[in-house]
């Protein structure tokens, strides 16, 4: 991850805030609440930026229901 700007602090708090591994959050969700923030985002951005923080060893995880449903593990 080259750098750590609002929207990836945002998908963090967003998960960390909602999400669980019996209700974890859509990637459209998220995108949802990106742009109530101001922050321009679509679902494939939510899928890309989520993918670069999981690369970056933070502990988000796909629910093993549908892949494009996230949580925090804690």
């Amino acid at each position: 991850m080259s750098r750590f700007d609002a929207k990836k602090l945002y998908i963090i708090k967003k998960l960390h805030t909602s999400a669980t591994p019996e209700a974890p959050v859509s990637a459209k969700s998220i995108a949802e609440y990106l742009c109530e923030q101001n922050i321009i985002s679509d679902e494939s951005t939510v899928l890309r930026e989520t993918a670069l923080l999981q690369s970056s060893e933070v502990p988000i995880l796909c629910s093993e229901a549908n892949h494009n449903c996230f949580y925090i593990e804690k």
